[in-house]
């Protein structure tokens, strides 16, 4: 997580001002009780309130995004978070489940699919991880034949 951290924050430091503002709303919406850190409670609620984040309200996803000494996310982990969501990055679909940091596989059936409207699984691929990848997981979606 530790290299995806720097990136991040290599992008937020040049960011325009109105991504940096988008950043800042999230992030006092998430905050509910104002204490510049978002709790647990604080997160799983500002996930479940938004049907695309769902897939975020993990509790071992929260401890990844935050540092290990700290009660709660900051401000930064936030901007993590927010970059997250909108790069699209991906969560192993294989056995793992886990949030995929670096280098993963994606299914070239559903990925071309997607691009001809043929996949039977709309926006959805299927990614894993190396170590699911070696497993010999495969996409369990049937493709639509056309």
């Amino acid at each position: 997580m530790e290299e995806l951290r720097q990136t991040v924050l290599a992008y937020y430091k040049d960011a325009p001002q109105h991504i940096k503002r988008s950043v800042d709303e999230c992030f006092i919406e998430m905050d509910v009780d104002g204490n510049d850190r978002v709790s647990w409670q604080e997160f799983l609620a500002y996930m479940e309130m938004h049907e695309d984040c769902k897939h975020l309200s993990t509790c071992s996803f929260f401890n990844e995004l935050k540092k290990e000494e700290k009660e709660g996310l900051d401000f930064m982990d936030v901007v993590i978070l927010v970059y997250i969501i909108y790069s699209g990055k991906p969560f192993c679909n294989g056995h793992s489940g886990s949030f995929i940091k670096g280098t993963y596989f994606t299914c070239v059936k559903c990925f071309d699919g997607h691009e001809h409207g043929q996949c039977s699984v709309p926006n959805k691929t299927f990614n894993v991880c190396t170590v699911c990848y070696v497993d010999g997981k495969i996409c369990p979606w049937p493709r639509m034949v056309s």
